[in-house]
């Protein structure tokens, strides 16, 4: 392979200054760019279509416009009351009559983006169509991010990248909470983890001076900070990429120096965050498994190792459980309080095998309460519903992507405990689709080294698993609506609250 083939494979955007020559060379490499920036806006264009063909069907099966309902509705009223005269510190309108600590009941972010993005949208417009549009058009912008993750790794194969792009903007996994049914504060998160994880990306894959790659990590954790804030349950995120840095510290073979930076920029920033964000600090968030990771992490990195080479690794490992032990004799008491109920659901999930018993009783108050339609063990018709072509992508990938291509473990990492989560808990189907397309991107990458028969067989399965997510999110629209809701009973309880039940308490 020659060096302008290799370097355009491995990085990109850095190599491309080193070894075009020649303004024929330059005004190629422009060209190129235009083109992927154009092919990614296409696509983020033709997935935010799909949303609104979902929304619109889905508003057509009721006379008047959808209104939010549950946790939806009172994000509605935050981002309102935000618009209105700002949030108060205690809401007496919410847990009457003592009213809640808004701050440090709801993870508050996204109220201040859709307060300031609103603005810009017409005046007469509805403010519930206007944060529909404003959730959903920014949830698409993750769809460029993730073509440009996989533009990274795979280089300029334009056709890798649009099926990673196109992937994620299909897939029924993606499509069916960010269509602006409802707003969903994940829906504000992760086109930052997206982001976060380009930069990562970038970081890990070339090679930079000590002072880049600490500015480089800090900026990562900053957006993985700001998703945190957003979205609280970006925890599990940064608990698998936690994990992933870990356990290659742990095998070595990796740059040490690199992985601890990340580590420690990470540990420092997102931990400043959690200690500076009300909500996070409340929650005891710095507790978090992903935070002791990273602390266990810090340590490991940076104590020095015993002179012995039979003990080398020893005196690290008892720094770093110290580390982490002192981390959570602070808060780690918030945390379980706060976070505990899914512990001990997940517990439950283990003894019943996943399936949930007919007898109530044999669960606690938490395990019954938690076992809810968000939460609930994914079923194979569910999985065949939310993932019918890429379910058979991502195997393809992990049984035929070269064992020696490093790229694709760390990806398959991520997408497989992805995996597992959703089995358990059906609200992280998310999470498997970003990962799944990207290994769908270095899947057809990978094709192309193929013999002839076996390159057409992969184009084929990949092709047919986009045209099947696709056809499910499109033609099967009426499936994505909010499960549990009727509304015409609930317009009627709504109206007549209205007339009996002015200026009373409701309970909830």
């Amino acid at each position: 392979m020659g060096l302008r083939s290799h370097c355009a494979a491995s990085l990109p955007y850095d190599a491309e200054g080193v070894i075009l020559q020649g303004e024929s060379s330059v005004d190629r490499g422009v060209k190129s760019r235009w083109r992927t920036v154009t092919l990614l806006m296409l696509v983020a264009a033709c997935g935010l279509a799909v949303r609104r063909h979902v929304y619109r069907v889905q508003a057509a099966r009721y006379e008047k416009p959808l209104p939010f309902t549950q946790e939806s509705a009172v994000q509605f009223y935050l981002v309102r009351r935000t618009m209105e005269n700002g949030l108060p510190a205690l809401d007496r309108n919410i847990g009457y009559p003592e009213g809640v600590n808004v701050r440090e009941t709801f993870s508050i972010g996204a109220e201040y983006l859709y307060s300031l993005l609103s603005r810009l949208l017409p005046e007469g417009m509805d403010l519930h169509e206007k944060l529909r549009w404003i959730e959903t058009v920014w949830f698409c912008s993750g769809i460029v991010v993730v073509g440009l993750i996989t533009l990274a790794l795979i280089g300029r194969n334009l056709m890798g990248v649009a099926v990673a792009s196109t992937f994620y903007a299909v897939c029924p996994a993606a499509v069916v909470r960010s269509s602006g049914i409802e707003l969903s504060r994940e829906n504000i998160a992760f086109p930052l983890i997206a982001l976060h994880l380009l930069v990562v990306v970038l970081l890990c894959a070339g090679k930079s001076g000590a002072k880049r790659t600490w500015i480089g990590s800090a900026a990562a954790a900053g957006i993985a900070g700001s998703a945190l804030v957003l979205w609280d349950m970006t925890q599990f995120y940064l608990t698998v990429l936690a994990l992933w840095w870990v356990l290659r510290l742990l095998a070595g073979g990796s740059p040490e120096r690199k992985l601890a930076v990340l580590l420690t920029t990470h540990w420092a920033v997102i931990g400043s965050v959690c200690l500076a964000n009300r909500y996070l600090a409340a929650h005891g968030v710095i507790s978090s498994p992903a935070m002791l990771i990273l602390a266990g992490g810090v340590a490991y990195a940076w104590l020095p190792q015993a002179e012995s080479q039979r003990f080398a690794k020893i005196s690290r490992i008892v720094g770093a459980l110290v580390l982490v032990l002192a981390v959570w004799s602070l808060w780690g008491a918030k945390y379980t309080a706060s976070y505990g109920h899914f512990a001990e659901l997940l517990v439950a999930k283990m003894r019943f095998l996943n399936s949930k018993p007919a007898d109530p009783a044999v669960l606690t108050f938490n395990q019954r309460i938690m076992w809810t339609p968000a939460l609930n063990s994914a079923t194979w018709a569910l999985t065949f519903r939310l993932f019918p072509g890429m379910l058979l992508v991502t195997l393809a990938a992990a049984l035929i992507l070269p064992r020696t291509q490093a790229q694709k473990i760390p990806w398959l990492f991520f997408y497989s405990i992805s995996l597992a989560a959703y089995c358990l808990f059906v609200r992280f189907h998310a999470y498997v689709a970003i990962f799944g397309s990207v290994l769908a991107g270095l899947l057809w990458r990978s094709a192309a080294s193929r013999a002839k028969w076996i390159r057409r067989g992969l184009y084929g399965l990949v092709l047919a698993g986009v045209v099947a997510d696709g056809y499910q999110s499109i033609a099967r629209a009426d499936l994505w609506g909010r499960p549990g809701i009727s509304y015409p009973e609930m317009a009627s309880l709504c109206g007549w609250l209205r007339e009996h039940g002015r200026h009373q308490s409701v309970a909830a």
